[in-house]
């Protein structure tokens, strides 16, 4: 007889269980979600990065063009 009543016991904590379930699968969820932002932030950041550098180096480049012209038409 005591039987019964341990099953009642488990059955009221099964829905806790669910819940923890749907909660940890939310969780895993949400955490793949940052870990695709943070690879999409670093390859924007990485985009950013470059493109700065390749106008920095094409006005650097034209100064020099400038710089080049200049000083042979003053000669």
């Amino acid at each position: 007889m005591c039987r019964p009543k341990q099953d009642n016991q488990n059955l009221r904590i099964l829905p806790d269980l669910v819940q923890i379930d749907h909660v940890l699968s939310q969780n895993i969820q949400l955490q793949n979600q940052v870990n695709q932002l943070q690879a999409a932030l670093r390859q924007q950041q990485a985009a950013t990065i470059a493109a700065y550098l390749i106008g920095a180096s094409e006005r650097a480049d034209l100064k020099r063009e400038i710089k080049t012209v200049c000083c042979n038409h003053n000669q």
